[in-house]
């Protein structure tokens, strides 16, 4: 199935109810097609993600399809979609980070000034500050060595 089929499809069931507009519909299917390829397919992003609906159900920091999105539209490629998730995860499961906290993400993602430079150190110091003083539950413990 095409996502010109979906759209389509998904235009009929919508057009039932009277305040759905043809952009909105468009945009919605694309997107939801954009997402399932570049995150939900992959078994490493949706692993993370499941992990997280698990733990928090519907108050899960990524359970938006606006934030999802978002993670892909600032993200280059695969590897740094997953990089970005799992360090979201880390963060979460060891303290670092509430989920509520890591929910607000969308606004720094956004913003322009967005680097995953900034993700990227933010992790390593992470990392360090769970060497100086270990916790359990965080996975980058086993790879502090890698990045100092």
């Amino acid at each position: 199935m095409t996502v010109d089929m979906l759209q389509q499809m998904y235009k009929a069931k919508a057009q039932q109810a009277e305040s759905t507009k043809n952009e909105f519909t468009d945009n919605f299917v694309g997107n939801s097609v954009m997402i399932y390829d570049k995150v939900l397919l992959d078994e490493g992003c949706n692993a993370v993600l499941e992990a997280l609906e698990v733990r928090f159900g519907h108050s899960s920091c990524f359970n938006s399809a606006a934030k999802l999105k978002i993670l892909v539209d600032k993200t280059e490629d695969l590897e740094i979609r997953r990089f970005v998730l799992q360090s979201f995860l880390d963060n979460i499961e060891s303290g670092q980070t509430a989920n509520e906290q890591a929910g607000k993400f969308s606004s720094f993602l956004s913003s322009s000034v967005f680097q995953i430079g900034s993700i990227i150190s933010s992790i390593i110091h992470s990392v360090w500050q769970a060497r100086q003083s270990p916790q359990e539950g965080l996975c980058w413990a086993s790879h502090a060595d890698a990045v100092s």
